[in-house]
């Protein structure tokens, strides 16, 4: 298939300024993450010193949140957390589930749902 050459120079204009935007938004997106990061250093020292200042005003001991960041999770990670296992849980534990055999070899259920 064979397209034109202005089309062809349209195209490539238009990817260079989506490469130039995407540089744009990660240089800020890192710059607010940093940001992010200091505030949240110190909103958790704020409220330890204020903590603390309570217990020494007041003799109440009161618990200081920490706030941190949420490790990240890959996207296998919460594709495997929303699918049960398919691991062998074991006789013991298939017993109580109410999983057995049938004299055939085939799966019986005698739990009801």
């Amino acid at each position: 298939m064979w397209i034109s050459r202005e089309l062809f120079t349209e195209l490539l204009t238009k990817e260079s300024h989506a490469r130039g935007e995407l540089a744009s938004l990660q240089t800020r997106f890192s710059a607010q993450d940093a940001m992010v990061d200091w505030f949240r250093i110190r909103l958790t020292q704020l409220e330890k010193e204020r903590a603390q200042m309570i217990l020494r005003y007041t003799g109440v001991a009161i618990e200081s949140p920490v706030f941190a960041k949420e490790p990240e999770k890959s996207p296998l990670d919460q594709v495997l957390g929303e699918v049960s296992t398919f691991d062998d849980v074991g006789d013991e534990i298939a017993a109580k589930l109410g999983i057995g055999w049938k004299p055939d070899g085939s799966l019986e259920y005698t739990r009801k749902a």
